[in-house]
Parts: C-alpha cells; structure tokens; sequence
C-alpha cells in the first residue's frame, strides 16, 4: 500500500506497450462498490476472494503490467501462480511513507489505524522479500522509477516476451 503501483504501473505500461491492468480497479467494477464499502459489507476474506478470482482471470490474459493490491502476495497459492505466469516487481517504500500517503485516503481500510498499519507493513515485509526484484521508490520521481524496471527487465531473458 502507497508504493505508487498504479502510477508507476502506467508509466511502465505505456513504455513496454503493454496493457495495464489494476487489479483493485477490476474488483470495484466487478462488485460494483469501493473497496472500503466491499470490506464494511463483506469483510476480508470475502475481497480476498474475488481478488483472486479476478487475479486469476488477468494472468490468463496476454501480457500486461499488473498493479496488484498490498495483500494479494499473502495468499502463498496467488504467489505461486504469479511466479509461474510472470515477474513480481516489489515497489519497496519505507513504512512512515507508506503511512503519509495511505493515511489522507479513505478509500484505504487497512490504513486508517496507523498503529494497526504499522503492523501489517512488517507482516507483509517477508512476504514481498520473495518478488522477482525489488526497486526502492522513496524519495524517486515516477519517471525513475519506471526506468530503472524497464531497463532491469530487459536483462531478464524472455522477460517482455
């Protein structure tokens, strides 16, 4: 959460002519309501569970950049299949930024208690450690930042294939 993945994931669409795809955006127009009124209503696990399904659904798909959510990677089977159908990029950002650009928004539910926040940013840590590669994104305009990917991924063999 707050790692400029949607942001960074258009730019970097646009410079691989890729597709972008953004997984919460898929969710909200499959369930037609914000993400914050899915978890009031529906609770975690039942977001978790389309968040799947929809996931499931884009790596199917030709190839694209992806903005997947802060919690998608938690699931170990979702990890999995994201490894065998692609590359994770882990936009690592320092959690008291994180938190400075999560907190302003209501649309984020696990980032309105910053103790609580603070708490799922460390769960989630190892977690993200497993991505293909990870690119520091603190203090670094967009335009950087999808450089330094672009550029990483050309290295990779088959990687834009």
């Amino acid at each position: 959460m707050g790692s400029g993945k949607s942001c960074i994931g258009v730019l970097l669409a646009r410079t691989l002519s890729l597709p972008f795809i953004d997984l919460d955006e898929l969710i909200v127009d499959s369930q037609g309501q914000s993400i914050s009124s899915i978890f009031e209503t529906y609770g975690e696990s039942y977001f978790r569970k389309v968040e799947t399904r929809l996931l499931w659904q884009a790596l199917d798909s030709p190839p694209s950049v992806l903005a997947l959510g802060g919690g998608t990677l938690l699931d170990s089977e979702t990890h999995r299949n994201i490894r065998e159908h692609g590359l994770s990029v882990w936009l690592k950002v320092s959690s008291q930024e994180a938190l400075k650009r999560c907190s302003s928004e209501t649309g984020r539910p696990l980032a309105q208690n910053p103790t609580a926040f603070m708490k799922l940013y460390e769960k989630r840590q190892p977690i993200y450690q497993d991505c293909d590669f990870h690119v520091n994104v603190d203090k670094k305009l967009p335009e950087l930042i999808c450089r330094e990917i672009a550029e990483r991924l050309k290295k990779i063999p088959n990687a834009l294939d």
